[in-house]
């Protein structure tokens, strides 16, 4: 081997200034007729193929935590997932990822307490029309005729007054919810027992939609009263304790003391 050492490389003998501009670049030791060279690379070398990835969703998840995004749904809620802000479905307690763009993925989440108080956003019971399916076991819906009233219960007690031609839903819980419907068109008078449960209620929520759904008029002893419904007379009324729906009449009520 000769004087001149070689590193990284292998050792040439003389070679063109064509050949030195296409493969290498060196530099020239002591003796001239041979070239020190560093071989960096040859033209017609192929490089080396990228790997090719047939699944970007794979990919993504293995590369791009970024593009991750993890919700956790608490036991006491429920979520509605968007994708691309188009509902999706609705997520149950619990941990849940998904993969896809920055921003992509949306959770709405819920309080279900199966509770009669804890009602509905008008927005989420029209998307619940769109897609009544996947609602179906995660709402208590009801709907009120123009002449019905709605009384709702939970577990059997009376918690709130529905009025006439309205709509609205209830998560389902642990707790029986039911929406019991009366008819009003004829008979608007309520029965006693219901009348006395209404007006002595102690639960908030009932007693002021009871404030607002009632009319009542009491008839002392030695007094008669008449009832005017919409303007026109309608029933004599004895003594004692009247309650009426006030919804769709004007209800009036006068009295007269017939006392000696």
């Amino acid at each position: 081997m000769p004087d001149g050492s070689t590193c990284f490389g292998t050792d040439y003998p003389a070679a063109t200034t064509s050949t030195r501009a296409a493969l290498t670049v060196g530099l020239v030791d002591a003796k001239p007729q041979r070239l020190r060279l560093t071989r960096l690379s040859h033209p017609t070398q192929t490089a080396k193929p990228a790997r090719v990835w047939g699944n970007a969703t794979q990919f993504l998840k293995d590369n791009a935590m970024l593009f991750k995004t993890k919700i956790i749904v608490p036991e006491t809620h429920r979520g509605l997932l968007f994708k691309d802000e188009q509902f999706v479905e609705i997520l149950p307690a619990g941990v849940h990822t998904f993969y896809g763009w920055k921003n992509q993925y949306r959770v709405q989440q819920f309080a279900v307490t199966g509770s009669a108080q804890t009602f509905v956003p008008e927005d989420v019971v029209s998307l619940a029309d769109l897609h009544a399916d996947k609602f179906a076991a995660h709402l208590q819906r009801w709907e009120t005729g123009e002449q019905e009233v709605g009384l709702l219960y939970q577990d059997n007690v009376l918690k709130d007054i529905k009025p006439p031609a309205q709509r609205g839903a209830c998560w389902q819980g642990q707790r029986s919810i039911e929406v019991r419907k009366l008819d009003i068109s004829t008979d608007f008078k309520l029965p006693k027992a219901l009348a006395s449960q209404l007006l002595t209620a102690k639960d908030a929520t009932l007693r002021a939609a009871a404030l607002n759904a009632l009319v009542m008029a009491t008839i002392p002893e030695g007094h008669t009263g008449f009832l005017e419904v919409d303007g026109e007379q309608r029933e004599i009324l004895t003594a004692g304790t009247h309650v009426w729906w006030q919804f769709n009449h004007t209800i009036k009520v006068t009295q007269l003391d017939c006392r000696l």
